[in-house]
C-alpha cells in the first residue's frame, strides 16, 4: 500500500521534475526511456532541487512584499491572498455584480438574490481554471453573460463598449445582448472586432 501510494505521489510530481532536470544538467544522465527520474536516488535528488527551487521563490516573494509600504503591500497581500483563496468575498462579488448591472441598465435587479443563486456556481468553476487565470475577468465575464441570458460565455462585455464611447445604461445592455445574440449565430466563430463592425453596421455603436 505505501509503495502504491509512493508511485502515484511521485507521477504526481513528473512534471514538476521535468522542470527541474531542465534547469539542473548533472541530471539529465538520470532519468528513464519515457523522461522520468531513473531509481530512488534519482527522485531523491529531484524532490530536494524542487524543494530548494521553491524555497528561493518564496524568500523571494517575502522580500518582495517586506519592501511594499502601506496601502500597496495591503493591495499586494489581498489580491495574493484572492488567488490562494481562488473565490471573492461576497462584498467583492456584490460590488462587481452592481457595477456590471447599473453599466448594462440593469440596476434594479436584486443583487443579494442574484449571488446567492449565482455565487457558488461561479466559484466553483473558478476552481477548475488554470492557475494563472485572470480571476476577477472569468467573474466578471461570468457575471455578464448570466445577466446577459445565461449565456455560458460573452464575447464582449460593458467595458469594450465604454471604451468605444458608449455610456452606461440600457443602450449598453442592449448592444450587449446583441452582440451576443450575433455570437451564437456564428457558433463563436466571429472575432471581438468582426461583432463589433457588426453592431456598428445595425448602428448599435455610433
Amino acid at each position: 500500500m505505501e509503495r502504491r501510494i509512493l508511485l502515484s505521489y511521485r507521477q504526481c510530481l513528473v512534471p514538476c521534475f521535468q522542470k527541474v532536470l531542465e534547469k539542473h544538467p548533472p541530471a539529465l544522465s538520470k532519468v528513464d526511456s519515457e523522461g522520468r527520474p531513473a531509481g530512488d536516488g534519482a527522485w531523491d535528488g529531484c524532490t530536494k532541487a524542487l524543494l530548494s527551487d521553491a524555497a528561493k521563490y518564496l524568500i523571494g516573494i517575502k522580500s518582495f512584499i517586506s519592501d511594499l509600504e502601506g496601502s500597496t503591500r495591503e493591495y499586494v497581500l489581498n489580491e495574493w491572498f484572492l488567488i490562494r483563496k481562488r473565490a471573492l468575498s461576497f462584498g467583492e462579488f456584490d460590488k462587481m455584480a452592481s457595477e456590471i448591472a447599473g453599466d448594462i441598465g440593469m440596476e434594479g435587479r436584486n443583487i443579494v438574490t442574484f449571488r446567492n443563486k449565482h455565487y457558488q456556481g461561479i466559484m466553483n468553476a473558478l476552481r477548475d481554471q488554470r492557475w494563472d487565470t485572470d480571476m476577477k475577468k472569468f467573474v466578471k465575464d461570468s457575471i455578464t453573460a448570466i445577466l446577459l441570458g445565461e449565456f455560458p460565455g460573452v464575447i464582449l462585455v460593458a467595458d469594450d463598449l465604454k471604451a468605444l464611447g458608449m455610456a452606461p445604461g440600457r443602450d449598453l445592455g442592449k448592444a450587449l445582448k446583441e452582440a451576443q445574440r450575433i455570437w451564437e449565430e456564428s457558433k463563436h466563430l466571429l472575432s471581438k472586432d468582426q461583432i463589433i463592425s457588426r453592431l456598428r453596421e445595425s448602428s448599435f455603436i455610433k
